[in-house]
């Protein structure tokens, strides 16, 4: 199965622009993705890295989930 498709399933939609494969499980399976910096109509991509492994993203989702991004956020605040 090439890449694309494979980010296709894991994502549960299309790719919306060009990516490369930059981190792979031990199987070879995409976990992170390097997007291109335009989408396939020309609008700037936002998100420059994205995880796409499926173990990862169901413990990223908890860890949002339980107040994760506003722990560490406030661990990083200036004081």
């Amino acid at each position: 199965m090439n890449d694309r498709t494979r980010v296709e399933e894991l994502l549960g939609r299309p790719p919306r622009g060009d990516f490369d494969v930059v981190v792979r499980d031990a199987d070879g399976d995409p976990v992170v993705v390097r997007n291109a910096p335009l989408l396939d109509d020309g609008t700037p991509m936002p998100t420059r890295y994205y995880l796409v492994g499926a173990h990862l993203v169901r413990a990223v989702s908890r860890l949002e989930a339980a107040g994760g991004v506003r722990r560490a956020e406030a661990a990083i605040a200036p004081a």
